[in-house]
């Protein structure tokens, strides 16, 4: 079963929180400042800031316990990396984007289970979505990224594992079965908990 985080869904609000907080900071009242051309603009803050839910949005949503779908993407090296090739290890496909805001919080704590599981047989493949290489090269520098980066150019491995929204991750045992899945910001505890069931 799909899990659910709230967390995509507090960043927006208190960020429009923050955002009337200043224009009442700023000398507006709360009543004035909802004028048509103030509402317009809170509206779209909201849409910029809920950005992250769906990219390629798709009511359909992915099963758990059945053979991952196999696929090959380049990593941001132009090395090809083979989901199949990965059978033995557990893996979490974790499909993410530069511009999300709960993508670039969670990947800290998704280097340091990487780090401390992967002697394990625990990797990682963070399936960048429709981002240019060289965009998405120096993301991966400035945020410390040791674990596999691929670019899903075209959105097509996107599209097969059904990713209506990121961060979104595939929880994958050694026989190449999902196990879980988990939609939203991920926390090392939350990772945890999942590798007891693919490791």
């Amino acid at each position: 079963m799909i899990k659910f985080s709230i967390s995509n869904f507090q960043f927006p609000i208190l960020y429009l929180k923050s955002k009337i907080q200043n224009l009442v900071a700023a000398g507006f009242s709360l009543r004035n400042s909802l004028t048509l051309k103030g509402a317009a603009a809170l509206f779209l803050l909201f849409l910029i800031v809920i950005s992250c839910s769906s990219p390629e949005s798709t009511s359909t949503k992915p099963q758990t316990s059945k053979p991952a779908s196999d696929f090959a993407l380049k990593d941001i090296t132009g090395k090809e990396v083979k989901l199949g090739s990965l059978k033995g290890k557990a893996v979490m496909v974790n499909f993410w984007a530069t511009w999300c805001y709960p993508c670039r919080e969670e990947i800290p704590d998704l280097q340091k289970s990487y780090e401390e599981n992967k002697d394990k047989g625990f990797i990682i493949l963070g399936v960048n979505i429709k981002e240019n290489e060289s965009k998405v090269s120096k993301f991966a520098e400035d945020y410390k990224i040791t674990y596999p980066v691929l670019l899903d150019i075209d959105g097509s491995v996107s599209n097969k594992y059904q990713v209506f929204g990121v961060p979104m991750s595939f929880f994958i045992d050694k026989n190449g079965i999902i196990k879980d899945s988990f939609v939203g910001m991920m926390t090392k505890e939350d990772i945890a908990k999942r590798l007891e069931a693919i490791l």
